[in-house]
């Protein structure tokens, strides 16, 4: 009988071990989960349900709006064309310019928005932990929401697939803490 004791006890320790690091595992498991949303959006345009986010405006919008200050040559020369009429003063034909991706939508400019998202713990308590996605400051949060306002719904939602393979990884996770106390 001493088997089973000692199994009870190394899976009894391994499930306190599970409590102990839910709030480290929490943060992983959602910077798991972020990492992904970050490679679909940056590389495919995508939103969770598979659609590609609305393209860039190529409506003429005011000047201050696309100045980022990321090439000076580029912005003279922008705005240049922009008096002459020979280009559009929007969103689209900024990025042209400064030879940014318009293809599709990848809500990146300088990249300072998609660097500063991250996991932050929400609520911690004894039974519950919840951790959000956001931007680490107020200004890129603007940003964020503002991105999200515009195409109608957080753009740092999970798809289906995406939220499989969080799930998948964190089950390994847990099945090789139950294997070390076998």
């Amino acid at each position: 009988m001493g088997g089973l004791k000692d199994m009870a006890k190394r899976y009894a320790d391994a499930i306190q071990k599970m409590k102990d690091d839910r709030l480290k595992n929490s943060v992983i498991i959602a910077g798991d989960a972020l990492a992904l949303v970050i490679n679909r959006i940056q590389n495919t345009g995508k939103d969770a349900d598979g659609g590609k986010f609305k393209e860039y405006y190529k409506d003429e919008v005011p000047l201050y709006f696309l100045r980022p200050g990321i090439n000076k040559a580029k912005q003279e020369r922008f705005e240049k064309d922009v008096k002459a009429k020979k280009v559009t003063q929007s969103p689209f034909e900024w990025r042209r310019y400064m030879g940014l991706p318009n293809n599709f939508r990848n809500f990146t400019i300088t990249g300072e928005m998609i660097r500063s998202f991250h996991a932050k713990v929400a609520e911690h308590t004894e039974f519950v932990t919840v951790v959000e996605l956001r931007a680490s400051d107020a200004e890129n949060q603007q940003k964020l929401n503002g991105a999200s306002f515009n195409m109608g719904r957080s753009i740092l939602e999970l798809n289906e697939n995406e939220k499989e393979m969080v799930a998948t990884a964190n089950a390994e996770r847990q099945k090789k803490l139950l294997n070390q106390n076998q």
